[in-house]
């Protein structure tokens, strides 16, 4: 099986095979994939308003100050 091909199934509570490092590497790499969507998103709305917009570089600071201000929030 491919480590992207993994459900949320095969996130189970560590038993005596697996470690807690094993069981949380799996469950970031879980909610790694959930996002993926979001990300391209986002990732697309980016380009796009940069491609569009006449001051490409006031573009870019908005844009890094607008996802810095939210990872500051979590």
């Amino acid at each position: 099986m491919h480590i992207f091909e993994l459900s949320s199934a095969d996130y189970q509570e560590p038993d005596g095979d697996q470690s807690k490092e094993d069981f949380q590497f799996c469950k970031s790499l879980q909610e790694l994939k959930d996002l993926r969507s979001q990300l391209h998103y986002a990732a697309d709305y980016c380009k796009a308003t940069f491609c569009k917009a006449g001051d490409k570089k006031m573009v870019v600071e908005n844009t890094k100050n607008m996802y810095a201000g939210q990872w500051l929030l979590l």
